[in-house]
């Protein structure tokens, strides 16, 4: 599972907190906070979650929360991936952008 955070004109904006959470993992990752995916990305807010080698059926919940508050509310609604269990389905990518 990955992804990246942009505003409106496709601008990275790193710092935003992305939860991560299903198939037995409930993590919060940083986008932007690993150079290594950034550089794969392509973007200085990208982040990653990793799940495993092997693929297998899963669902996957995804949602935005805010930096700047100290109580990190979320920012955007739950994204609900569906993973099919195969190679070629294996990577969700979930790209958030900032609409105000």
């Amino acid at each position: 599972m990955a992804g990246e955070v942009q505003d409106l004109d496709g601008n990275p904006l790193p710092g935003y907190l992305v939860h991560v959470w299903g198939a037995g993992v409930d993590e919060v990752v940083v986008a932007g906070n690993n150079q290594r995916f950034n550089t794969i990305y392509g973007s200085e807010a990208a982040w990653e979650q990793y799940f495993g080698p092997n693929p297998k059926p899963m669902e996957v919940r995804v949602q935005l929360h805010d930096p700047y508050r100290d109580d990190h509310l979320p920012i955007s609604q739950e994204i609900v991936i569906d993973f099919p269990g195969y190679c070629g389905g294996a990577l969700g990518y979930v790209v958030f952008t900032k609409n105000h």
